[in-house]
């Protein structure tokens, strides 16, 4: 990755010039004791200095990561949104996310198999809301209550399925009930 090879190249850069600069300091030194002395304080330098370059570079990658893992999701969020009922589409950007989610969490030390699925598994919930909710506000909730049915299990165990049912069953039941109405009012007239 490029970022690797750029901290490469700055870190050698950067240690060969402080290697050569402390050569030339401890040579020009009149005395052992004096050389003795720049040694010990130049290796304890070396050493704040690798640590902070190695700091800076942890966190500038964790950084990239987190900002990768968030367009990832948005990305995913958006493919879902674009197209609810295209099952193929949504099982892309379940793939996706759940690959850049398990990179990050075992970039982030979490490797164990049941925390990721856990993860995981949020994720999906997630994308799931996503299509259940553009159904239900972009004009088919009768639809998204279908959908909903149908995932119910991915749910399981979480609160969300109880907001998510309850967004749909008051979108769902005023739909049915405009409906319910208009043929009401369809058969009075005739």
């Amino acid at each position: 990755r490029a970022a690797d090879a750029v901290t490469g190249e700055l870190f050698k850069d950067y240690t060969g010039k402080l290697g050569l600069a402390r050569k030339q300091i401890e040579e020009s030194l009149p005395n052992a004791d004096m050389r003795q002395k720049f040694v010990a304080r130049a290796n304890s330098t070396d050493l704040q200095f690798k640590e902070g370059l190695v700091r800076h570079y942890s966190q500038e990658r964790m950084a990239y990561e987190k900002n990768t893992f968030d367009g990832t999701v948005a990305a995913a969020n958006a493919m879902v949104a674009a197209d609810p009922l295209n099952e193929a589409a949504f099982k892309t950007a379940e793939l996706n996310v759940h690959e850049r989610n398990k990179n990050f969490l075992e970039l982030n030390g979490i490797r164990d198999p049941a925390a990721i699925e856990a993860s995981n598994k949020v994720l999906t919930q997630g994308l799931l809301a996503k299509r259940i909710d553009t159904l239900l506000y972009s004009g088919d909730p009768l639809q998204a209550e279908s959908l909903l049915k149908l995932v119910e299990d991915k749910f399981q165990g979480s609160d969300a399925l109880r907001v998510l049912k309850s967004r749909v069953d008051e979108v769902a039941t005023s739909v049915r009930a405009k409906g319910f109405a208009a043929e009401s009012v369809g058969k009075a007239k005739v």
